[in-house]
């Protein structure tokens, strides 16, 4: 791994992370934008052949990172949604290329939509009469995310190790990132919820680009 980049990288984290925790609006808001950039120099310096698929995720991310540092404007909240749904739908086409489908679909896959499909039905009915004019855009954006842990898991078939954990942990800590942030912002404030989204969300960006570069 590239020391200098990561090294940054865990300095400027760690400095967002402690802006969070004190309320520091204006610290977060210069520290946030550099996140997923230095995640994506990283990337770029350790890859022997560059995933534009993992590129446009990171670039989606960074985006989003930038449209929610204002997340009362719903203009800038919805363009922030969009462009995470734009990066979830690239990390699900960087995970499906990189498996071999010669085989067919394992059966034991449909077994694994059952817990999914509970918890996104568990989710949507808890949430859904707090998210108003939000809530199609936000199922929309529940199903992407699930099926691109869906397809986390049939990585199994072709690799193992920490590059099969790695993408799968971070494809689950972003469904808890973005779970907590919907629950904060439309149904009732969580104490720290700032803090504990941030941590979920850039390890889940941080598992998954390592994960894939290591596949």
């Amino acid at each position: 791994m590239h020391a200098p980049i990561f090294v940054i990288f865990l300095i400027v984290f760690t400095i967002h992370l402690c802006y969070t925790a004190m309320g520091g609006k204006h610290g977060r808001q210069f520290t946030k934008p550099f996140l997923m950039p230095l995640l994506l120099l990283l990337y770029s310096l350790e890859a022997d052949v560059v995933s534009n698929w993992i590129v446009l995720a990171l670039v989606g991310g960074t985006l989003g990172d930038i449209f929610l540092l204002w997340p009362d404007d719903d203009r800038l909240f919805a363009a922030g949604l969009v462009s995470f749904l734009v990066g979830h739908v690239c990390y699900a086409i960087a995970i499906l290329r990189t498996i071999d489908f010669s085989g067919g679909i394992p059966w034991w896959f449909w077994l694994a939509v059952i817990p999914y499909t509970a918890l996104g039905w568990y989710l949507a009915r808890k949430l859904a009469s707090d998210l108003g004019k939000m809530k199609v855009p936000s199922v929309v954006y529940g199903v992407v995310i699930i099926l691109m842990s869906l397809f986390s898991i049939l990585r199994v078939c072709n690799f193992s190790g920490w590059s099969f954990w790695l993408p799968f942990f971070g494809s689950l800590l972003f469904i808890a990132s973005d779970s907590l942030l919907v629950h904060d912002t439309f149904r009732a404030k969580i104490d720290n919820a700032d803090l504990y989204v941030m941590v979920t969300y850039v390890l889940a960006q941080f598992f998954i680009v390592m994960g894939l570069l290591m596949g």
